[in-house]
């Protein structure tokens, strides 16, 4: 291959990477609508490059510019924000503590299908990423019908015994950052990806859990209530508000926030 041909297949693979990409410029805004997280990661990753995190990270006391060190900060810090069964009960005195243990909310175990969990596999988001297992969405849809009857076992084994696989508990975490300075790691929430195979299981016990715990719920409950968030609670807030201003009463509004709220789950209580 002389000079001439180098420089003739190299313009060549230039045009054909930059019309590939003008055509995945295309796709992406055409998306918009189907699917904006795709269109979204591509602005967020012509914003902010790569890698959102800093080549730097400290948490206050020790810095450092290493990968696996950084990788350790974090692992320090989400450690030490969650809280232990061994400290998770010391605000309870003891009548509150078997006031709540004696409380009993009788419920049947949902009933598993292999048609309805094979319908659950193959209606897995493909956009999603692996878990800890690396068995990505795409792998269980494709093997759907030869994986759903051992699949069946192991959930219905769970449900039997009241015991989740050690293996599904595994999860990579995902820093993503709040507010503040972006090299400091208290600065930063973490997010668990869990596996597919315990996304599934949920999918499938957490309908009979919220049909049962909506009769003990109150009415003004709009967190983690089927279609109800923060919007219709603030329609209804604001309804009450406009209501008290028109006919002459003060409202006074008090707002809280639980500090890592999902590290202090008694997990004590849950069982």
């Amino acid at each position: 291959m002389d000079e001439v041909e180098l420089r003739l297949l190299n313009k060549r693979c230039c045009t054909l990477a930059n019309q590939s990409y003008k055509n995945y410029i295309k796709k992406t805004e055409d998306s918009i609508k189907s699917n904006p997280k795709l269109f979204w990661s591509f602005i967020k990753a012509k914003k902010y490059g790569k890698s959102n995190y800093p080549c730097t990270m400290t948490d206050g006391i020790k810095k450092s510019s290493s990968p696996r060190e950084i990788c350790d900060l974090f692992a320090s810090y989400f450690g030490a924000v969650y809280n232990s069964q061994d400290n998770i009960n010391s605000d309870l005195n003891v009548s509150q503590w078997n006031l709540i243990c004696n409380y009993s909310l009788e419920l049947t175990a949902p009933y598993l299908s292999k048609d309805q969990i094979l319908k659950n596999m193959k209606s897995l988001d493909l956009n999603k990423g692996p878990g800890s297992d690396c068995f990505p969405p795409l792998f269980i849809k494709a093997c759907a019908d030869e994986l759903v009857t051992p699949i069946y076992l192991i959930f219905k084994k769970s449900l039997q015994s009241g015991l989740f696989p050690d293996v599904w508990k595994f999860a990579k975490v995902v820093p993503i950052h709040k507010a503040d300075n972006v090299e400091v790691v208290g600065n930063y929430r973490h997010i668990s990806i869990l596996s597919t195979l315990s996304k599934i299981f949920e999918s499938l016990v957490y309908p009979v859990l919220q049909n049962h715990l909506n009769h003990y719920l109150t009415e003004w409950q709009h967190g983690f209530v089927r279609f109800r968030s923060t919007c219709s609670n603030l329609t209804l807030f604001t309804e009450t508000l406009v209501e008290a201003v028109d006919n002459g009463r003060d409202v006074d509004v008090i707002y809280t926030d639980l500090s890592k709220a999902f590290d202090k789950v008694n997990c004590v209580l849950a069982h």
